[in-house]
């Protein structure tokens, strides 16, 4: 056959997961440990897990037994930790194995929500219907509309909309 197949009793960590290494602007990220707060820096990723670097001034926080969830931007993970590492510069190096996924899912249902997501997010269509009604607001009014011309014709169109609309619903009812 030409192709050896791999063994399956062989141990895992030979399997050759495929490691992603994090980039510096999303490396930042905290292990929360019966409420204490490490602040932890992501080495890499990969399907099974992450692993992470703790400076040695946080390591006396880590407890090895309770609950750890990894907070890494807008992923909430629980994690086991497999493997410590102490580095000669003191650094500590830890392998973490995802267990259970926690970050919470977006709710889905048909009705557009009015707060974003992300806080950095915008609404561009929400803003252009909140422009444009207003400023069909202000050339429907007395005063400016009449000056202009506008305030009848947009009238008349809102009594023709509101009409069509009840004939409508006396029909479907």
């Amino acid at each position: 056959m030409g192709t050896a197949m791999r063994d399956l009793n062989e141990p895992k960590s030979d399997r050759g997961f495929f490691r992603c290494p994090v980039q510096d602007d999303e490396s930042s990220a905290t292990i929360h440990i019966l409420g204490k707060k490490i602040p932890v820096q992501l080495q890499d990723r990969s399907i099974d897990g992450f692993s992470v670097m703790v400076e040695p001034r946080h390591s006396r926080k880590l407890q090895m037994g309770p609950q750890w969830i990894l907070q890494a931007g807008d992923e909430r993970v629980e994690v086991l930790a497999q493997w410590i590492f102490n580095a000669p510069d003191g650094v500590i190096q830890i392998g973490l194995r995802r267990l259970q996924d926690l970050t919470p899912q977006p709710k889905a249902t048909w009705f557009p929500c009015h707060r974003p997501y992300r806080k950095n997010s915008s609404n561009p269509e929400l803003l252009l219907a909140g422009v444009l009604l207003f400023l069909i607001l202000v050339l429907s009014l007395p005063g400016i509309g009449d000056a202009l011309g506008t305030s009848g014709t947009i009238q008349q169109g809102i009594t023709i909309l509101f009409e069509t609309a009840k004939e409508s619903g006396k029909q479907f009812w």
